[in-house]
């Protein structure tokens, strides 16, 4: 996976792709230094981006390949309903391997051939309404459309589940795995998530 650049602020860590962490450099470094001497910060960050990001990677995926198989309603609503479990429920736990198969999944070409190489099929069987959900589908995943109304919709619920903005719960979800993989302790992240809380009340 390829690190991201990111700017280091008093308010926390915004990087390339556009993805806010309330932490801040310093804090990630004071409390989770020890992984950060084995792991690089850019690359720990591009991992939690990634995570964060995922769910419209997945729904994207998931609708095309739907389609093939079921009418285009099933398939949308199939899609959306497992796209919104994946949003409440990706916060709660992190793995390496299926966030490098997130990153793959991003790819603009790939998602390029997937979709017409579907709709292709779909439009040479006379599935119109299908391949219109297809496109449809793909301009509400691939431009954040999605991602926005379930950031509206589903933020609050997330923020009391989680008791953290959700990229800072998946960013402290990929250092305790990290954690784990190297026998290390990390004694400061419940310090860490205090500091932030505390800044977020600041803010109201």
């Amino acid at each position: 996976m390829r690190p991201t650049t990111y700017v280091n602020t008093p308010g926390g860590i915004f990087t390339a792709e556009g993805v806010w962490f309330y932490t801040t450099e310093e804090a990630l470094r004071a409390y989770a230094g020890s992984i950060l001497e084995r792991i690089p910060l850019e690359r720990v960050l591009a991992e939690a981006a990634v995570w964060y990001r995922s769910g419209w990677a997945l729904g994207l995926v998931l609708l095309p390949l739907l389609l093939l198989a079921l009418p285009w309603w099933v398939a949308a609503l199939t899609t959306l309903g497992l796209y919104v479990l994946w949003e409440l429920i990706k916060p709660a736990w992190y793995a390496h391997t299926l966030a490098g198969l997130f990153y793959h999944l991003e790819q603009l070409w790939l998602q390029f051939l997937l979709y017409l190489v579907v709709l292709s099929v779909l439009l040479m069987t006379d599935q119109w309404a299908s391949a219109l959900t297809g496109l449809g589908g793909f301009v509400l995943f691939r431009y954040g459309i999605i991602d926005w109304i379930a950031r509206q919709t589903l933020g609050t619920l997330k923020l009391s589940w989680y008791h953290l903005p959700e990229a800072d719960a998946i960013l402290r979800g990929c250092l305790i795995r990290y954690a784990i993989r190297f026998g290390l302790p990390l004694p400061g992240l419940e310090e860490m998530r205090q500091r932030i809380l505390e800044f977020l009340q600041r803010r109201a």
